[in-house]
């Protein structure tokens, strides 16, 4: 752990000798070692998941190549750890995810979801919407694949996939009135978790009846533009909260990493990325976006957030926003 708190923190100085550059990269490599022979000796212990979880956290940040997987190798790890481990030993955000993890593998609705003992309708928003990022992931990329493989992909295909699709969308239609049932202010990164899925599901859900009959008769059904609007207003949701939090102000914010300093920062990224990609975009409202990315990248000493801001939309990839907003989840102080 010490190892990664010094890489993190590293994030945060203007410069580095070689020499520092070079001893913080073998320190990594030996706590690389260190983990491996945790997980073969000792897979259940606490240091094993922290370890795991702290690596997918750190390779997302510096991550500058969407074609490099290493953080999401991490974070398919540090889930796969949790699906083996006793529910009744997670905390706070993580027993949250845990529990999500076994209700995502099965086909429970989202009545039976919140039939256990979460009390607080941020708890419960906080479990669907984790429920619904697994889920979507999943559906993400099976379509990617689909739509890639070749031109016309199979109708049935796509259908099961749209079907699939509307699940996730029943599933969330009661986050809404959970986040206004609580006036707590770390439920603003939940509503911008919410916006974003929302974002995804339009987009996928275009994806697919374009592909179920001609684009052009397709962009007159009423289902086209209600997925239009429903995407618009959400981005102008992440918007309008990003632009709140970049205006307050504030002296150096991130002068050091720390999940409470820092994850106003990490919250925006994924949220901001969706928005980028998302339909109707208009170019004004893109190059605000890019600007945000570069900004929070800038001030938060987050590489990821600036190789964001560059990148073509048509290359950002939901599995990967996704992915993120799981990583960022587990670090929320809720």
């Amino acid at each position: 752990m010490s190892a990664m708190n010094a890489a993190l923190d590293s994030l945060q100085q203007p410069a580095q000798t070689f020499a520092e550059r070079r001893k913080l990269h073998q320190e990594y490599q030996s706590a690389i070692r260190q983990l491996r022979e945790d997980l073969v000796l000792s897979p259940d212990a606490a240091s094993s998941y922290c370890s795991t979880y702290m690596f997918a956290l750190y390779e997302m940040l510096v991550n500058l190549d969407s074609e490099d997987r290493t953080w999401q190798i991490h974070l398919d790890g540090f889930l796969t750890l949790l699906r083996q481990r006793p529910s009744s030993c997670g905390t706070g955000q993580v027993a949250i995810l845990m529990e999500a993890l076994t209700r995502s593998d099965n086909s429970d609705t989202t009545e039976i979801t919140l039939s256990n003992n979460l009390q607080d309708d941020l708890d419960k928003a906080s479990l669907i919407i984790d429920i619904a990022k697994l889920r979507l992931k999943a559906v993400a990329h099976n379509l990617h694949h689909l739509v890639t493989a070749t031109p016309y992909p199979r109708k049935l295909d796509i259908q099961k996939t749209r079907v699939s699709l509307k699940r996730v969308q029943r599933d969330i239609s009661t986050v809404p009135s959970l986040l206004l049932a609580t006036l707590r202010p770390d439920s603003i990164a939940l509503q911008n978790e919410y916006r974003t899925i929302v974002v995804v599901l339009a987009y996928l859900l275009l994806q697919c009846g374009a592909k179920l009959q001609p684009t052009s008769s397709y962009e007159e059904t009423r289902e086209f533009q209600n997925l239009a609007r429903v995407a618009r207003e959400a981005v102008d949701g992440i918007c309008a909260s990003v632009a709140c939090a970049l205006a307050y102000p504030r002296e150096r914010a991130f002068q050091r990493f720390d999940f409470r300093d820092c994850f106003t920062a990490l919250s925006m990224i994924w949220p901001l990325t969706a928005a980028l990609k998302g339909t109707g975009i208009d170019g004004e409202r893109q190059e605000w976006i890019r600007g945000a990315l570069w900004r929070i990248g800038e001030e938060g000493c987050v590489p990821k957030a600036l190789s964001l801001s560059i990148t073509p939309s048509e290359e950002i990839g939901f599995v990967d926003v996704l992915a993120g907003l799981t990583v960022t989840g587990v670090a929320s102080p809720r």
